[in-house]
């Protein structure tokens, strides 16, 4: 895990590079349509450089690793995003991926191989930024997944509406129940509909019916 006085840090070494503060500038003068998609390689990209020159956080080996970086061996993930202005002024944010929900179900809940999974999120709105850094499974009620893709997101609009209040309080064992459910709501969800649809359009729907018999 990883202290509240060293989350601070891992902050206060961020917003101190001048690498990082010309990059928000260049992000915020940006004209051209989705500023977030468009910084979010390179705005990652630097803050792991950062965490990796200034911090000794090191680089996965691996092709396609769960961490971008690890840090006291805590797995760091770092997401860029700059959400849309609506109208009325206000930002319209979404649900950006976080990881995949296969890796967090074997690493975490099945083998505890992990107990944390640390997110660094940069946002920047309306010409003003922001940086948390959080483990995300203190923040599993503001998670959904989507069983087709397979990966974990981040309910934005509600993230950041509490982020600055709320303490996260939950047992270990109590955020393996938590993600267990997010996981199974996010299976019956997916499966449901897939049968849903295959009854609806298909001339074979007595004969799945009765094949469906065989796992109730």
């Amino acid at each position: 895990m990883i202290t509240t006085e060293k989350i601070q840090l891992i902050k206060q070494i961020i917003q101190s590079d001048d690498r990082f503060q010309s990059k928000i500038n260049e992000a915020i003068s940006y004209t051209g349509k989705e500023s977030g998609h468009s910084y979010a390689s390179p705005m990652e990209d630097l803050v792991r450089e950062i965490l990796i020159e200034k911090l000794g956080a090191k680089k996965s080996s691996k092709d396609r690793s769960l961490a971008d970086v690890y840090l006291d061996d805590n797995l760091i993930n770092v997401k860029f995003g700059s959400p849309k202005m609506q109208k009325s002024g206000k930002p319209k944010y979404g649900q950006p991926n976080m990881c995949a929900m296969k890796r967090i179900m074997k690493n975490f809940y099945k083998d505890s191989t992990i107990d944390s999974y640390y997110i660094i999120k940069v946002n920047l709105n309306a010409g003003k930024y922001s940086i948390h850094v959080f483990d995300m499974l203190d923040y599993i009620d503001y998670l959904t997944w989507n069983s087709g893709t397979g990966q974990i997101m981040l309910k934005e609009n509600e993230f950041y509406k509490d982020v600055d209040t709320f303490v996260p309080n939950f047992t270990l064992e109590e955020k393996k129940t938590k993600i267990k459910e997010l996981y199974d709501f996010g299976c019956e969800k997916h499966i449901l509909l897939r049968i849903s649809q295959y009854l609806e359009d298909s001339g074979n729907s007595e004969r799945f019916k009765q094949e469906l018999k065989k796992f109730i």
